[in-house]
């Protein structure tokens, strides 16, 4: 049966199948009954067309344009052509060119996905897991026992105030008066690390120009002759609340990819984490046969030998006599990109780690990492 019978009246169609009650004989109804008895309100009449005029008008123009309004809050029913693109400034999220609505809505249900999202680690993982998808690896955390705080004046420190320039000879400290064996000739406010206190800074209170005795600022506990390292002024920099992300270019993926996914961590990050936690992000070396790239890369310098680990243990045995200090960043050839530091001073052939090792393998070669928070992009090591 065609229904064309029923074509304009509650119906936009030939026919109606089903027993919903149509929203427009609902408002229809309504309005004739608040017409009253002095009107007809049959069908044929002008009452009763006007009144299905303006029943048309509410249930089609206002309510569904309301329900499509509500379908602006709901990310993957967004459209470039409605607020799509108004939803994207107010999360922060900046698209390419090059994107389809389809991520752009994915990227805008991500942020709404934050809203009241904790900053516990996995949370905060699983954020950026949903946001970047694959270009995303993990977050490494550093251990309060092994994190660093550093000051122009001071430092605390498990890996030390890392390398200064040795004086020559040793001097002897006594309350704030500090002899030298030799001449020397330093500049008032040089900073001075001597060998019985390697994380403690002291500043020369006034200039030595070609002579074997000064004046700290600060007294110093020493009563024997101390080596003497010169350090520069140390930046401000903290580990304690930090947050390394590691990224990598997924294969078929591009470096534009790789900064439009990036580009969200910002925005993401602000929402759910502290004022005083700070992040940096970073790759996997190239160099070593892994496909990405180092963020200011942390190799330093080579350890002589190799070193026996075990998965799920803290210990690494040297096949060589290392000196290494308290906290320092080690990367093994078995599990590149991975920072470990160790618990205490070395000097020997045995140390400890702060954390049990994860990677694969028995024997390895060893890098000392600088320890420091990626923060310059090296392209160097980028391999495509």
């Amino acid at each position: 049966m065609s229904g064309l019978g029923r074509t304009g009246g509650f119906y936009p169609g030939p026919s109606r199948t089903g027993g919903a009650y149509p929203l427009v004989r609902r408002v229809l109804e309504s309005l004739q009954s608040g017409r009253g008895t002095p009107w007809s309100t049959q069908p044929g009449t002008a009452v009763y067309a006007e009144n299905m005029a303006l029943a048309r008008c509410i249930a089609w123009d206002v309510h569904e344009a309301s329900d499509r309004m509500a379908n602006q809050f709901i990310p993957s029913k967004l459209m470039s052509a409605g607020l799509l693109a108004r939803w994207e400034v107010i999360f922060g999220i900046y698209p390419l060119a090059t994107d389809t609505d389809t991520i752009r809505k994915a990227r805008v249900m991500a942020a709404w996905a934050r809203i009241g999202t904790t900053n516990w680690v996995q949370p905060v993982t699983d954020a950026l897991t949903s946001a970047m998808g694959s270009f995303f690896v993990g977050i490494t955390t550093t251990p309060p026992s092994s994190a660093v705080i550093q000051w122009p004046l001071g430092c605390i420190a498990g890996s030390g105030l890392g390398s200064g320039s040795p004086l020559p000879g040793t001097a002897t400290v006594s309350g704030t008066g500090v002899t030298f064996n030799r001449v020397q000739t330093l500049a008032a406010g040089t900073l001075l690390i001597f060998s019985g206190q390697p994380t403690v800074v002291y500043t020369l209170a006034a200039a030595v120009v070609g002579a074997s005795s000064g004046s700290l600022t600060t007294s110093s506990p020493f009563a024997t002759a101390q080596t003497v390292t010169v350090t520069p002024p140390l930046p401000w920099y903290s580990t304690v609340r930090y947050l390394a992300i590691q990224v990598q270019v997924p294969a078929g993926s591009t470096l534009a990819q790789l900064y439009a996914a990036i580009s969200i961590v910002n925005p993401l990050l602000d929402a759910v984490l502290p004022s005083d936690v700070t992040w940096s992000w970073y790759g996997v070396d190239t160099t070593q046969g892994v496909r990405g790239f180092y963020l200011d890369s942390d190799s330093g310098a080579s350890l002589s030998g190799t070193a026996t680990i075990a998965n799920g243990s803290p210990s690494v045995a040297f096949s060589v006599s290392q000196t290494l200090a308290a906290g320092c960043a080690l990367v093994f050839s078995t599990q590149l990109g991975v920072v470990y530091h160790t618990t205490a001073a070395v000097s020997g052939t045995s140390a400890t780690l702060t954390a049990n090792y994860s990677g694969a393998g028995t024997t390895a070669s060893v890098t000392i990492g600088t320890g420091a928070p990626p923060n310059n992009l090296d392209f160097d090591a980028f391999a495509s």
